[in-house]
């Protein structure tokens, strides 16, 4: 895989591109076949050349005479006549891109059969390199990569809105056209949904493993990983796609299926662990490969649900902001909202270390005159007010130091400090002082922060009445406390407390006192 951020021009990348479609063109002329036209046998078209072979059909490059165009023609093969399951499949292919107008689906033209009565269909020439091959061809970024598997993603579900599962999603399928956008082909193994949402099932499908091992989610090997019949849904493309995507990611398939019996693949498939993305690129590891393993859950119900809520995960992932997949922790969410504003964030912490420097600094010459200060005191007045003093001191410190560890969002250290000082100004000044209160609104934060609302909550409503009772306060005093509550109210949203404490600001602000912290 090359190396993020690694792009290239838009020349190079056309030039690459042509060079591998002339290399496609020179190894389909040296083994297909040209074919003569054949009058009747398909009217209006002429065919070229093969240029694909399944079990059920032949696929022909085709010039269409009205309009005139080059077109792909696919038609059934003659010892496919007889096979009723094959039959089954062309038919389903035909009505699965009969359903489908997407810009990254293969449209289909036609349909009809010949004049031998052999079914075929006309749909839209897809030039290009399957999707792995591109990204390895064009050289693209990481950042590249998930983009166009975003759009693939899409894609996919689109077609799933209109009730058609793929069921043989693989890079083969997944062409990357000149304009570097995707087509998906070959809806043959295609199921389609009824209006109900259920599955259509015909009896002659019992008992068939379908699709492409490598790419094959564990309920199409036919058992649940824990047991019992499968059942496919939409969810089983989900996870062809997370297949495509850690081979994206790695370079690799996520297990190694080649030239294993199919019962041993199967085995492997639903109970082998796909190695993390991390281990084999550090670069992958947090956000990436938590997106990719979740794709590839055994449990169908542990996957994401739809192809759209993977692609809008892989949007967030390139915007920066949290994914759905993983749980927003505080730290988390936090280390996000510092990526989306980097430089920012790098300036206020230069600015920060810098002021932070100055500050300690300051604190340790104010710490030699406090304690001479304390000496002094201690000397000269009663031991009542000596402890007094000393606990008022260790309360202001411990308030101090909470409000650094606040600042870089601890909100775990900070509240085990504020309870502390609470329990101190609680002794020293009573319970009903404003600072003490003020104490139990930094704790009531920290709480809140925490997502911890029913304990936050009698704190901040006391600490609120508190403030706003006391006397000893003056008006500023008073006023900036309650600021700092109605900020945290808000951040909480109880519209009342937030109408309550603006009412209490406005009547303190007018008023005027020399107490101070």
């Amino acid at each position: 895989m090359p190396e993020p951020g690694r792009d290239i021009t838009a020349a190079e990348h056309e030039r690459r591109l042509i060079a591998a479609a002339r290399r496609d063109t020179r190894e389909l002329a040296a083994g297909g076949r040209r074919l003569p036209f054949q009058p009747g046998e398909v009217a209006g078209y002429v065919l070229l050349r093969e240029i694909g072979r399944g079990g059920m059909g032949v696929v022909y490059e085709a010039e269409q005479q009205q309009p005139r165009r080059v077109v792909a023609l696919k038609m059934i093969r003659d010892g496919a006549l007889g096979d009723d399951h094959g039959v089954l499949l062309f038919q389903r292919e035909v009505q699965a891109l009969a359903r489908l107008r997407h810009p990254a689906i293969a449209a289909i033209f036609e349909a009809g059969q010949t004049a031998a009565g052999r079914p075929f269909f006309v749909m839209e020439l897809v030039r290009g390199a399957p999707l792995t091959e591109y990204a390895r061809l064009a050289e693209l970024s990481l950042h590249a990569r998930l983009q166009l598997f975003g759009r693939l993603c899409q894609a996919v579900h689109y077609a799933h809105q209109r009730g058609v599962i793929h069921r043989d999603l693989k890079p083969a399928n997944i062409i990357i056209d000149a304009d570097g956008s995707p087509k998906i082909l070959d809806f043959g193994l295609a199921r389609l949904l009824d209006s109900e949402g259920a599955v259509r099932t015909g009896s002659i499908e019992l008992g068939k493993i379908v699709g492409t091992l490598a790419y094959m989610s564990p309920e199409q090997t036919g058992v649940r990983p824990e047991g019992g019949l499968a059942e496919i849904d939409t969810r089983s493309d989900v996870y062809s796609l997370g297949v495509m995507l850690y081979e994206l990611l790695t370079g690799r398939l996520p297990y190694d299926v080649r030239d294993r019996a199919a019962t041993e693949a199967f085995s492997i498939i639903r109970e082998q662990a796909p190695r993390k993305p991390g281990t084999l690129d550090r670069a992958l590891r947090g956000d990436l490969e938590t997106i990719a393993l979740k794709a590839l859950a055994k449990d169908p119900g542990r996957r994401y649900d739809s192809a759209a809520a993977l692609a809008r995960d892989i949007e967030r992932y390139l915007a920066n902001q949290p994914i759905a997949a993983r749980p927003p922790s505080t730290a988390y969410l936090l280390s996000k909202w510092i990526v989306r504003r980097r430089a920012a964030f790098t300036f206020a912490t230069g600015m920060f270390l810098t002021v932070s420097f100055f500050l300690v600094v300051l604190a340790l010459q104010s710490a030699e005159v406090a304690r001479a200060r304390a000496s002094i005191q201690a000397m000269q007045q009663p031991t009542a007010q000596s402890a007094e003093w000393a606990a008022a001191t260790a309360a202001r410190r411990l308030e101090e130091l909470a409000d650094a560890r606040m600042a870089q969002a601890d909100w775990g250290a900070a509240e085990e400090l504020l309870r502390v000082c609470r329990e101190i100004r609680a002794d020293v000044l009573g319970p009903a002082h404003w600072l003490t209160a003020y104490t139990e609104s930094l704790l009531g934060e920290c709480l809140v922060r925490r997502q911890q609302f029913a304990e936050a909550e009698p704190l901040l409503q006391r600490s609120s009445e508190a403030i706003v009772a006391d006397r000893s306060a003056s008006g500023a005093q008073k006023l900036a406390a309650l600021e700092r509550l109605i900020a945290l109210y808000e951040v909480w949203d109880p519209p009342e407390a937030v109408a309550e404490l603006q009412a209490a600001g406005l009547a303190d602000s007018a008023g005027a006192g020399n107490s101070c912290r």
